[in-house]
């Protein structure tokens, strides 16, 4: 029980920081504090998806409701526009935003990484989730960490971190790293992976021009 506590506490945490990340890149809104509460109005969800389509969103909608109608109009439209777009939704809707259902809330999440990022993925034949693992067990396994699944093998972050290691090495000290307690682990893999997207982002917005040496 404690153990699944402490999943659902990392997967709140890894869901803010992913959608953090791409937010700071496209959108203009504050960041998510809180992935249960701040999403209530539908504007940081309408945010996130922009970020995550790199399109804006088609319907118009109220940048700053105050009323709990207007409120709820925003999040119909945001799942009108998931619907449409044939985004997987199973008993996911506005209701569950607004009463702070934790568990749809974060499925809602995980909805949005694979349909924004893991069903572009194919790896010899395998694609979408499984593809995505398979790639995953490749890039983990110089560092000897083993990844069997999207849950457990996360908990203490040594995966997050080898993931980065074989990625962007001169960010990541991994042995180092890898003796971390658990959060302070996932923390610095997330501060790590916000840093190199961030630095890669900026460096496709500027005009090419002669690399520097990457620092520690």
């Amino acid at each position: 029980m404690a153990d699944e506590e402490g999943w659902v506490k990392q997967q709140k945490k890894t869901f803010t920081r992913w959608a953090n990340t791409y937010m700071r890149i496209h959108a203009t809104t504050k960041d998510i504090g809180d992935i249960y509460t701040d999403l209530k109005d539908g504007v940081k969800l309408i945010a996130l998806i922009e970020s995550l389509s790199g399109k804006p969103f088609p319907m118009k909608y109220n940048k700053k409701p105050k009323m709990d109608a207007q409120r709820q109009d925003n999040l119909k439209m945001v799942f009108k526009f998931l619907k449409d777009s044939k985004m997987p939704l199973v008993n996911i809707g506005a209701e569950d935003i607004t009463k702070e259902n934790h568990r749809i809330i974060l499925a809602l999440f995980w909805a949005f990484i694979q349909f924004y990022s893991v069903n572009s993925i194919t790896l010899d034949g395998v694609s979408g989730k499984e593809g995505l693992l398979l790639w995953c067990k490749r890039q983990c396994a110089p560092d000897g960490v083993t990844v069997g699944n999207f849950h457990r093998s996360w908990f203490d972050g040594k995966a997050f971190l080898a993931l980065l290691h074989n990625n962007v090495p001169h960010l990541v000290d991994f042995e180092a790293a890898s003796k971390l307690p658990q959060d302070d682990a996932l923390d610095l893999a997330f501060e790590t992976a916000e840093k190199a997207f961030n630095a890669r982002a900026a460096s496709r917005k500027r005009a090419p021009r002669r690399p520097t040496r990457a620092v520690r």
